[in-house]
């Protein structure tokens, strides 16, 4: 598999992303570990740990926008 991700991969990993993030926002439960798992079944060429990398990157870009804090 390419080390670049593709637009389709890197939207489905954000949208997951804005997914738990409204959930944590709206004080709604949810296991970070079970989405996870299932984004990599629709990912399944990237492994979980870069997935959770990807999503740290996301955080981060947050930050740096203000949207998050």
């Amino acid at each position: 598999m390419s080390l670049d991700w593709t637009p389709e991969e890197v939207a489905a990993t954000v949208a997951a992303y804005l997914r738990m993030l409204a959930m944590e926002l709206t004080g709604q439960t949810y296991n970070k570990s079970e989405h996870r798992r299932a984004l990599h079944q629709q990912l399944p060429g990237r492994s979980v740990g870069a997935i959770e990398f990807k999503h740290c990157n996301i955080s981060a870009v947050m930050i740096e926008l203000g949207c998050l804090s």
